[in-house]
């Protein structure tokens, strides 16, 4: 059907996975590669912010935006957690998992940012340091050990 109006295009082949912004201006797109997009949603051919997590080999994961809006964070297959700065795109620190990382999300003040990987290890850092303070996993041995 044709209507003449123009359709939007996202900027990523293969949307994997998708989040608005707390606000719900934004919406972040990560395609089957190494980027993420974030664009107006009701203008998605608008201005876009892309993000790329280093080799063009690795894989993202998921994202979320902090509860703020000021951040937004990445999970790749290469473990990596990264903190990028919104809406400049900037890196802002790079937080190192012990697995290929599944799932990200903040805490609902943003201080806190978790995320899981396949190994079964949920690690969570305060985003205003990048420290780890608190390493969760699923065996009883990681239980019961020490850490």
């Amino acid at each position: 059907m044709t209507t003449g109006k123009q359709v939007p295009c996202i900027p990523d082949e293969q949307p994997v996975k998708v989040a608005f912004s707390q606000d719900g201006e934004y919406m972040a797109v990560v395609s089957k590669g190494n980027t993420a997009s974030i664009s107006k949603w009701k203008e998605i051919d608008s201005r876009t912010v892309m993000l790329t997590h280093g080799q063009n080999t690795v894989q993202i994961q998921d994202i979320a935006f902090s509860p703020l809006g000021d951040y937004v964070a990445t999970a790749s297959k290469d473990g990596s957690v990264k903190l990028w700065e919104f809406p400049s795109g900037n890196a802002r620190r790079n937080l190192p998992h012990e697995g290929t990382v599944e799932s990200i999300a903040f805490s609902p003040d943003g201080k806190l940012l978790t995320a899981g990987s396949l190994n079964g290890v949920i690690l969570v850092w305060e985003v205003s340091t990048g420290k780890i303070v608190k390493r969760l996993a699923h065996t009883r041995a990681d239980c019961s050990a020490n850490h």
